[in-house]
């Protein structure tokens, strides 16, 4: 009875924070502010039968027309830059008003990231009694919350991998591998899981992934058409070399390893010269990481090399935003279970509590991007230390087990 009251007590705080967040940004956020506006008007396109032109500037920039007639910040529309098969979600919300469809995607955003621990649950029995906090940490984590101001679907990704990780506890590979081609409606973080799967010679899952993909593919067709969905990726290309004032990328607002580079070398580096830097040191950064997880994991392993994956995918990609940190959740829940269900604590224990408690607090106390980035880069060294750790101890056991 007591954890039930506790839950209802978290549901109760974390409805009554968003309730008067979306008060709070009501009128820009009803008048097309936020990235939701993209969504919609891409939905919209597809709904009008013009899916052939979804990713031409000024089939968007008409379709957003009505949002941007208020909006005397933003000269542009924001661009609509996923893949074609989640229009699948926007198709029917393009049928409701625009105050309509942000209320219902707004709705289950929320009820997705408040799912995230029970999906979790059965897979980490450290967690299981710590419901009622962890989704106070889920609630009121800054890039949740940045993720259903601006009406995103990072939550959506996190859910997704959240999937991923229970279908491979339980040695589900066909799950695990749709859970990812899903995932690839943002296919620059999925770069590091499914290396990971290729270094873990994870054929199942990427056989999988594949066979999900070209259904995917299809659909995309069948959606938006064949040219649309076959210029996706020189769309991608395209918007890389698009002015900030149009794309909306600033490099200097992401908190990834990209966004440091900017912050430190940009004003002393041709931008040519900055994205070979960036190139090489993530290239240096994925040879670490590759080099220390075991290709076969065993027990807690591979939850602490799961964490570790996962932590490194926004930050190594080449564009997040602070919304996609919203994935850490997943790395954190990790941790506690493998905390909780230590008996012994080291120093690095210790310190792996400290950095996930960091990178909760700093986007409070420190609003920029470089901040983040330095929280998320102690987590992301402590959690490799610790798989270091983890894999030395399970190898001394192994062999002290043969010898005996």
């Amino acid at each position: 009875m007591k954890y039930k009251i506790l839950v209802g007590t978290s549901f109760t705080l974390v409805a009554v924070y968003y309730t008067v967040i979306f008060l709070g940004f009501r009128e820009p956020v009803l008048h097309g502010a936020s990235d939701f506006s993209s969504f919609y008007a891409a939905g919209s396109i597809v709904g009008s039968g013009q899916g052939e032109h979804l990713y031409d500037y000024a089939a968007q920039q008409k379709a957003q027309e009505r949002f941007l007639a208020d909006l005397k910040f933003r000269g542009s529309p924001l661009l609509y830059v996923h893949a074609p098969f989640e229009l699948l979600l926007f198709l029917p919300l393009s049928g409701l008003s625009y105050p309509a469809a942000l209320g219902v995607w707004f709705g289950c955003n929320l009820i997705l990231l408040l799912a995230v621990p029970f999906l979790a649950r059965a897979s980490l029995p450290g967690i299981r009694d710590r419901i009622p906090a962890i989704l106070l940490v889920f609630g009121f984590f800054f890039p949740a919350t940045l993720t259903l101001i601006q009406g995103q679907d990072s939550i959506l990704l996190l859910l997704l991998f959240t999937l991923f990780y229970a279908a491979t506890k339980r040695g589900d590979a066909r799950v695990a591998g749709l859970c990812l081609a899903l995932a690839a409606f943002k296919p620059q973080l999925l770069l590091v899981v499914l290396l990971a799967m290729v270094w873990q010679r994870q054929w199942k899952v990427l056989g999988w992934f594949l066979r999900g993909s070209l259904i995917l593919v299809l659909a995309s067709m069948a959606l938006v058409g064949w040219r649309a969905t076959l210029g996706f990726p020189q769309f991608l290309l395209a918007f890389d070399g698009l002015p900030a004032e149009i794309s909306g990328a600033y490099p200097q607002h992401m908190p990834n390893l990209r966004g440091a580079l900017f912050a430190v070398l940009g004003a002393h580096l041709p931008a040519a010269a900055l994205k070979l830097t960036t190139l090489g040191v993530t290239i240096g950064v994925l040879g670490i990481l590759l080099h220390k997880i075991r290709r076969i994991p065993r027990g807690a392993e591979n939850d602490l090399q799961l964490a570790l994956i996962v932590a490194l995918t926004p930050l190594l990609a080449y564009h997040a935003n602070k919304h996609d940190f919203v994935l850490l959740l997943l790395p954190f829940v990790l941790i506690l279970d493998h905390l909780q269900t230590r008996r012994a604590r080291t120093p690095n224990h210790w310190i792996l509590g400290v950095s996930v408690a960091a990178v909760f607090l700093i986007p409070f106390v420190f609003p920029g991007a470089l901040p983040l980035f330095c929280g998320v880069a102690l987590l992301t060294s402590s959690l490799y230390y610790e798989v270091a750790r983890s894999r030395t101890l399970q190898s001394a056991e192994g062999l002290a087990s043969s010898r005996t």
